[in-house]
């Protein structure tokens, strides 16, 4: 049974907002939050009135992790985690890793503490907005574990370094916000009362491209985690020549000569 209003669905115009909404228990991860999240990130993402998500968490954590109160400790052990967290075939990648399996800008607004899965959550994102009360931790270590679904070692290093996320991963240290934007974790720090507001400006910021154009961007990044440059340089060349024959195109290229906003179509 889902967990009721455990997630929230606000609009703010073309901007989605999800909010992690178990407050009581720092929006740790429920028996339901991931498949619950996955169908709204779904939802979201085949709705072509949004063009972007800010993804939060309500009360003064961004998510805690699991919510160890469930007794995950004496759960059936899953031996295949693919089992948990599936691969979706057109990413590639798990379906846990929302912020990016969605053609769609994700701007995660980090509003307190984000550790284990929710530290996890937050990479995935393209970009991360932190209020000066945020806190970053892999813990897993500490817990024994290694991470669950991989983001860490795969994602990590790509934003941060080699040795910085040898230092989070090993050590399971938690970070504040300051810290953060120094590594490169954080995109942004601003204060608390600013997050949203801040983090809807730079996801509307995000989505001022071309649908179509915004999704293709999005979809090479992430496969240069684990495509062939050259595989992705020939997909380029393909979608060039898509975005040719779109509408889009040639409305880029008319509000460019009029010197006005484009109004797109996503045709």
């Amino acid at each position: 049974m889902a967990e009721e209003n455990a997630i929230l669905l606000d609009r703010d115009g073309q901007i989605a907002i999800i909010t992690l909404n178990r407050p009581e228990k720092l929006n740790a991860v429920g028996p339901t939050t991931l498949a619950d999240l996955e169908a709204l990130m779904e939802q979201v993402s085949n709705d072509d009135s949004i063009r972007s998500v800010v993804l939060t968490g309500a009360g003064r954590a961004f998510c805690a992790g699991a919510d160890l109160s469930t007794g995950v400790e004496n759960q059936p052990l899953t031996t295949d985690m693919n089992e948990r967290f599936p691969i979706r075939e057109d990413s590639g990648w798990p379906q846990a890793w929302f912020g990016a399996n969605i053609p769609k800008p994700v701007v995660c607004a980090v509003n307190g503490a984000a550790v284990g899965w929710g530290a996890e959550i937050t990479a995935t994102c393209d970009m991360r907005i932190a209020g000066e009360a945020a806190r970053f931790g892999w813990v897993f270590a500490r817990r024994g574990l290694v991470t669950d679904m991989a983001a860490g070692p795969i994602i990590l290093p790509r934003l941060i370094g080699m040795s910085q996320t040898a230092r989070l991963l090993y050590s399971g240290e938690i970070i504040n916000a300051a810290e953060a934007l120094r590594i490169g974790l954080a995109d942004e720090v601003v204060p608390t009362d600013q997050l949203l507001s801040r983090s809807i400006e730079v996801a509307r910021h995000l989505a001022g491209g071309a649908p179509y154009s915004v999704a293709v961007h999005k979809r090479q990044l992430y496969q240069s985690l684990r495509v062939d440059p050259h595989e992705i340089y020939q997909q380029n060349n393909r979608e060039f020549a898509n975005c040719r024959a779109r509408d889009d195109f040639r409305e880029g290229v008319r509000s460019f000569l009029e010197k006005r906003e484009p109004a797109w179509t996503g045709h």
